[in-house]
């Protein structure tokens, strides 16, 4: 029993200032998602935001230097997705342009020490390292025992972050922070690697300015050389492209179409057969990140790390060959945790009197992969629109689940409010408002599964139970062409926050046939005209829409498909439903 889902409109203004040069359809996309005039299509790196109003960037960046001067060593601390993979190794070939000597890095194994810095992570990096700074990238702002054990052992600790502060911050020696209340920086949606690109900035000024780069007799870096690292963490992470990210992601897809970029970045497209005159967000979203993730799902992430510091070309091949098998291993254990999850879930509702939808799912198997519950609570929340919590055992009877959850459900808050209800009952958790992570006692599942079930039950009402699909609009036959769809492409890097452009309109079904495991190929008769137009449905083989000669509505987006060097239109289908 699937969610219902509704197909509504996107509001579009009546008027806009943008290019004459542009078709109507893109104006209205663009108009739908708040660019009306030209100047907000200008994405250069030169109207990024600038530091000066981002709290405790500078007061880092000269304990970093001073550290740095000293010749003490600085140990980089990240996560294991890849925005964590990202910031790390943007931190360290940075610094290495910069002529900083020293610096290491220790990414904590998810199976072992699980995620971010930890008073036992502290404890490891001090035995393996003796830093005299511990730098986090993409983690620390809830480590608040871990920077006291750190700073009783003698090591300075500054953070970087992007994750939401709970209410009691840790006492390390910089804080840097968008999402902090004192932040005046315009934009909180900084992804992790985000945030250490800006503190990099600083430093390099503060470098600068102390004739550091001069004594040393190296050139000041170019730090725009690093920006496709960026762009690859920044969408892998999902945070909302505002102006200000999508100014980074369109340069980072600049330097990597180039050829010029980072050679593990490259390796990986390669793998997976993307071709880089028309890469596009998605392509790092859905074919680099997946691979990159795989080494801190299935293995360890320093593989990941590796290969974004290969200078070599043969190395950075070699090491996308091994993420690209890790991902196909990851891959085969999602589809089998997949399925699994969905049987528990009917077997919840069939034990219903009314055999409803629950208002949200906490699913348990013993044998489940610890590094695969994100991605499977991802996928139970996309095919029942319920907020979702997969748990998988970890060491030493503790569970590791993974959250996912809905618009208008913030799922950090929900567990937030379960630790204040019941303080002893989650060990750890953080997150954002659709994502979040937490680890508890493997006696606690059934208690918390009560709680977390009670909370949402407060919290849900029938706006928020039904999924909104949101397009914008229907097409006139003449703009099913390929032109549009390559404008379409071009005109912005889209993703969160800011997605792509989706229509909706009804069709004729003129022949189907499977492809591959689950997918449906498609050729459809457009409306109102004679014309035939090719379709993709992924994932779609158990769906019942796409029989024969029926007629069906569907919403989609126009995309670019490239089969052996020829370009023509093609429509990915989202969702179907037949029509009477």
């Amino acid at each position: 029993m699937k969610a219902q889902k509704q197909v509504v409109r996107r509001a579009c203004p009546s008027g806009n200032n943008l290019p004459s040069t542009l078709k109507d359809v893109t104006c209205r996309v663009l108009a739908g998602r708040g660019i009306l005039n030209i100047d907000q299509l200008d994405l250069s790196l030169s109207k990024l935001f600038t530091n000066d109003k981002f709290s405790g960037i500078y007061k880092a960046a000269d304990i970093i230097i001073e550290v740095a001067e000293s010749k003490g060593k600085i140990l980089i601390v990240g996560d294991y997705d890849a925005d964590g993979a990202t910031s790390t190794a943007l931190g360290l070939l940075a610094f290495s342009s910069m002529g900083i000597e020293h610096i290491d890095h220790l990414i904590p194994n998810r199976f072992d020490l699980g995620y971010g810095l930890s008073p036992e992570l502290v404890e490891v990096a001090n035995e393996l390292h003796q830093p005299e700074l511990i730098l986090t990238v993409d983690n620390g702002i809830s480590s608040v025992n871990a920077v006291e054990r750190a700073k009783e052992i003698g090591i300075k600790v500054v953070i970087t972050d992007h994750h939401l502060p709970g209410n009691i911050l840790p006492a390390a020696d910089a804080l840097v922070n968008p999402c902090l209340e004192d932040n005046a920086f315009e934009s909180n949606n900084l992804a992790g690697v985000g945030v250490v690109f800006y503190l990099l900035g600083a430093i390099r000024e503060r470098l600068k300015n102390k004739g550091w780069f001069t004594k040393k007799a190296i050139e000041v870096p170019k730090l725009v050389s690093f920006i496709d690292l960026v762009a690859l963490g920044t969408v892998a992470d999902l945070v909302s492209l505002d102006q200000n990210n999508r100014r980074m992601v369109q340069a980072g897809l600049r330097l990597i179409r180039s050829g010029k970029g980072n050679l593990g970045i490259l390796a990986l497209l390669s793998q997976a057969g993307r071709n880089l005159a028309t890469l596009t967000a998605e392509d790092l979203a859905y074919s680099v990140a997946p691979q990159l993730n795989a080494a801190g799902r299935m293995s360890n992430m320093s593989l990941g790390i590796e290969c974004l510091l290969a200078t070599d070309e043969a190395v950075s091949v070699s090491r996308a060959q091994k993420l690209f098998e890790l991902n196909n291993q990851r891959k085969l254990v999602e589809r089998n945790m997949q399925d699994e999850a969905i049987q528990i879930v009917g077997e919840i509702v069939k034990g219903q009197k009314q055999q409803v939808l629950p208002d949200g799912f906490c699913l348990y198997k013993e044998d489940w992969h610890e590094g695969v519950v994100g991605i499977v609570a991802s996928r139970v929340k996309e095919i029942f629109h319920r907020p979702t919590v997969v748990f998988a055992k970890g060491k030493n009877g503790v569970l590791k689940g993974s959250a996912r959850s809905i618009n208008g459900i913030h799922i950090r808050d929900v567990l937030a409010e379960i630790a204040n209800v019941k303080p002893t009952l989650i060990l750890r958790f953080g997150g954002h408002a659709m994502a979040a992570g937490l680890s508890l006692s493997s006696t606690k599942i059934t208690e918390f599964s009560e709680l977390f079930s009670s909370i949402l039950s407060k919290q849900m009402n029938e706006s928020l139970l039904q999924e909104i699909i949101t397009t914008d609009g229907s097409l006139d036959a003449t703009d099913f062409d390929l032109e549009l769809a390559q404008e379409l492409s071009e005109v912005s890097p889209w993703g969160q926050g800011f997605p792509a452009p989706t229509f909706d309109g009804v069709f004729d079904i003129i022949r189907s046939r499977v492809v591959g495991i689950r997918h449906v190929s498609l050729v459809l008769g457009v409306p109102n005209s004679a014309q035939q137009v090719s379709a993709i449905a992924f994932n779609a083989l158990e769906e019942s829409w796409w029989v024969e000669k029926s007629k069906v509505k569907l919403v989609f987006r126009l995309t670019v498909n490239n089969y052996r060097e020829r370009e023509s239109l093609q429509l990915n289908i989202l969702h179907g439903t037949l029509v009477n």
